[in-house]
């Protein structure tokens, strides 16, 4: 009998490495605080790692979409719901897009972070103003077609993490 339990297209890679026993406690004790297991800690310490040093994105078709599927998932909401003009209201269209993926409603413009350092997304605060006259948060999106690294929209830093002016801008 085998002893596969997952689809093989489905299966993750499995990384193991060795640390000092004193770091391995205090891993726990941060996972114990966070209310998470020490896997996903390291699962989302890998995340946070690749966000910062990595810009893969898949080229399928003549279509651009983030390497991580997480970011796939986030990205093709994002594209579902924004307006003709590729423009996501968070107030308005949050809700949906987060009843599409796995994130909280007030967690989204956290989540769209890597998304923008990507260059996948764009958020800014709109000129239009809603409720209680409190200008909004409104996501621009970068069409499927066009290069992440060569889109107008795109948000630029120097090597200081400093923001750059765009033409967009």
């Amino acid at each position: 009998m085998s002893k596969q339990i997952h689809e093989e297209g489905d299966r993750r890679k499995q990384v193991k490495f060795r640390v000092d026993e004193s770091k391995c406690d205090a891993l726990d004790e941060v996972a114990d605080e966070l209310d998470i297991s020490r896997a996903r800690l390291l699962r989302d310490a890998v995340d946070d790692i690749l966000d910062e040093h990595g810009d893969a994105t898949r080229d399928v078709g003549g279509e651009y979409w983030p390497d991580r599927e997480d970011l796939t998932e986030l990205y093709r909401a994002c594209l579902r719901h924004a307006n003709k003009k590729l423009i996501l209201n968070l107030r308005v269209k949050g809700g949906m897009v987060a009843e599409d993926t796995r994130y909280n409603r007030n967690d989204l413009v956290g989540a769209l972070r890597p998304l923008e350092k990507r260059g996948y997304v764009r958020i800014q605060c709109s000129g239009v103003f809603g409720r209680n006259l409190n200008s909004e948060v409104a996501v621009r999106v970068k069409p499927k077609c066009a290069d992440p690294k060569q889109w107008k929209y795109r948000k630029v830093e120097d090597e200081k993490g400093q923001r750059q002016a765009t033409g967009a801008d």
